[in-house]
């Protein structure tokens, strides 16, 4: 089943609406949605962000009213609803974030960008999490190896990462202390 016909070039990462009625994804610096089996595609914004254009890892929150995605700032959150961005972690070179299961944190990749364009990439970056209220950012891992593309555990305790730490990539897990 092709799921979005006609939607434009480049359409990257699909994600689930929390519901499971819909996916969001992205292309070339917009971010859609669109019906699971097919569909229209709704934009629900756009961005002259170069870097969102090449980093579309927009993801939305579990209780589904929040996108959160890395941008020239930093990781940005915007309402699902429509309204302007709410930065809340500024810096370069941010992406790729994960909403914690409870939707109260995220995990996001620091360095390393372009990780997501560029096979064989094993350019260093950190795993970090941050709460969705503001406060300081906590680094999970180290900046010395390739550590990218973080996931919760369903309990929200622990991370599961890729990284290149030990030769070759594979997947991780460390366990986060109770914030």
């Amino acid at each position: 089943v092709m799921v979005t016909p006609d939607s434009g070039p480049s359409q990257r990462w699909p994600r689930w609406l929390p519901d499971g009625s819909r996916l969001l994804f992205s292309a070339r610096g917009t971010v859609f949605d669109v019906p699971a089996l097919g569909g229209a595609a709704r934009r629900l914004f756009e961005t002259d962000s170069a870097f969102l254009r090449a980093n579309p890892t927009a993801t939305l929150s579990p209780d589904g009213t929040t996108i959160a995605y890395g941008d020239t700032l930093g990781i940005e959150l915007r309402p699902m609803g429509g309204g302007p961005p709410r930065l809340l972690v500024p810096g370069p070179d941010l992406h790729s974030p994960a909403w914690s299961p409870d939707g109260r944190r995220l995990a996001y990749v620091a360095g390393n960008s372009q990780y997501v364009n560029i096979i064989g990439n094993t350019a260093p970056s950190a795993i970090w999490t941050v709460s969705v209220d503001g406060g300081p950012p906590v680094r999970v891992t180290g900046d010395k190896d390739l550590d990218t593309s973080p996931a919760w555990t369903p309990d929200g305790r622990g991370l599961l990462y890729v990284s290149n730490a030990d030769g070759e990539r594979d997947v991780y897990h460390v366990a986060l202390r109770a914030s």
